[in-house]
Parts: structure tokens; sequence; C-alpha cells
């Protein structure tokens, strides 16, 4: 990944120092722009290959059964209802089209107010899961290139970080959308506060995935996004994850705290956090919505 991030500019070779020894998965290292916070895993392994054929089992979703029944639980559940509201101002009566759309958890919560829907999905087996979704009029494809409608509202959530061609992926977005369509994308934060001011070795072991190639700053997300021709982006933080999930780290050194400690997951205590993290740029997640000219 070294090498796309220097041709594109969004890195500095002589600011490039070694941030962590391996990935979680992985005994490939993490770098950092020291300039930019940008922290990149230095892999040219073939990722499109791996997305096409690997199994999937997240949030107790198995490959073998597909069902628009099937139920959807956890933090994908959650994420799912969340970007469905959080974002239903731009999507009511829109032609929409969900680019890598996994199991389909976004598009089933969106089917009730959006207008056309397509899924863009490279996984064998989400797509098995995504074909029941064509019975309620949602277009199931393959790669991009296949979507056969321009769209108002392009989405993105946690995809970008997996690519070893994002710009590319962002231009063929940009190609499908309509003159002054918006597109939607969500990435993790290299400045998440458990690895920014905490320093958590044992968070960097575990959220440092080589499957996550890269990990954005709110500058170089923005600078990624208008080469790829979007000359409007707005970027801004949002936490994911409550201050439970947070204290439970900082105690035990594991994940899974906002289940564990689900009491302590109050809203108004999480909304005061997530604030605070947002002040102070350090949230799990960025969130930039862009516009084609």
């Amino acid at each position: 990944m070294r090498r796309y991030l220097e041709s594109h500019g969004l890195i500095e070779p002589q600011m490039v120092e070694p941030y962590w020894p391996r990935t979680r998965d992985r005994n490939v290292p993490v770098f950092i722009d020291t300039s930019t916070g940008l922290k990149f895993v230095d892999d040219e392994s073939d990722n499109l290959h791996y997305y096409e054929t690997r199994a999937v089992v997240d949030d107790g979703i198995t490959s073998n059964t597909p069902s628009i029944e099937r139920p959807i639980e956890g933090t994908t559940l959650s994420d799912a209802q969340r970007r469905a509201k959080q974002y239903a101002n731009l999507l009511k009566g829109k032609t929409i089209c969900d680019f890598g759309a996994g199991h389909g958890g976004f598009i089933r919560n969106i089917l009730s107010f959006a207008g056309n829907i397509s899924a863009v999905e490279v996984n064998k087996y989400f797509l098995d899961m995504l074909r029941p979704l064509e019975a309620k009029g949602v277009k199931v494809f393959q790669d991009i290139s296949d979507v056969d409608t321009d769209v108002d509202v392009m989405t993105c959530f946690h995809v970008l970080e997996h690519l070893t061609d994002p710009i590319e992926k962002l231009q063929q977005m940009h190609a499908k959308l309509r003159q002054r369509g918006t597109i939607i994308v969500e990435v993790p934060h290299a400045r998440d506060f458990l690895m920014q001011t905490m320093d958590l070795d044992e968070f960097k072991s575990f959220v440092l995935q080589s499957a996550h190639l890269v990990l954005h700053t709110r500058e170089t997300l923005t600078k990624m996004i208008k080469a790829a021709g979007f000359p409007e982006v707005t970027v801004h933080g949002y936490q994911r994850y409550g201050i439970a999930n947070h204290l439970f780290w900082l105690r035990n050194r594991k994940p899974g705290g906002h289940e564990i400690w689900a009491d302590l997951d109050a809203e108004p205590v999480n909304e005061a956090y997530s604030a605070l993290l947002k002040e102070i740029d350090q949230t799990d997640t960025l969130i930039a919505v862009a516009r084609k000219a």
C-alpha cells in the first residue's frame, strides 16, 4: 500500500515511520505518516481475491441459508439502523447504490422510504444473502461497472479501508452519480482515542488488521475523495462505541465492554462523551459527505 499512497501524494516518504510491528491476524507491519497521522499496512496481498472468496460469519449471520428474513444482531444491526436514521433526509425517495453492501442490513432498513436501490458486493457469500432482496426490487451487482442507472446517493460504509485502489473505486462511484449527486463514506479513524491519547497497546494489537490497509485522518480522507473528482467534501467524526466499551478497555484491556457493561451505556452519557471525542478529533469513525459538481 505504501507505493499507492506515495503515488497519490497521500503520504510523504520522509515522514513515514514504523508504528506497530504486526497486525492482529498477520505478521505484516503498520506504518504512520507523522505529518498527517495516516496509518497503513505495508502489504501487497491480493485483497480482491480474498474478499471475493472468504467465508462469512458476522454477528451470528452465516453464509449457508440466505434469507431476507435473516436476523441481524449486535453492532451490525445497530449500525444499520443508525445509518438509516442518520441519513434518512438524504435518502428519502432517492435512487440509492450501496457499494460494499455486505449482507444488506443497511438496505433492509431503508426499503420503506428510499426509491430505487442497487447493491454492489464482491463477496460471493454476501451476494447469496443479497439475492432475496431482488424480490423487494433491489438490483444486485458484483461490480460497480454493471450498475445500470445513474444514482442520487452512493453509500460506502467501512469499505474504502479494505481497497488497494480506493481512488479508482471512488472515481467509478463518481461516474455513476447524477449531477450534484452525493456520496456518503464511513471509515475507521486513525486518531481513535484509545490509540491516540490512551496509547493502549492491547487495543492496537486488536484493532490493527491486515484487512484495514489504511486508517485515515480528516485531512487524508478529504484529500483522497477530492482526488477522485469530488470538489465539495465535508468530513466529521462519529463515535460508534460508547463509554462502557472504552472503560472496559482501560480496565480489562479487552473488547466487548459495550455488551458486558451495557448498563453503563446510558444515552445521555454517550452523547456527551461522543461530543468530547469529536471536539478533540479522536472519534473511532470518520464520515465524509461529498457532492459531485
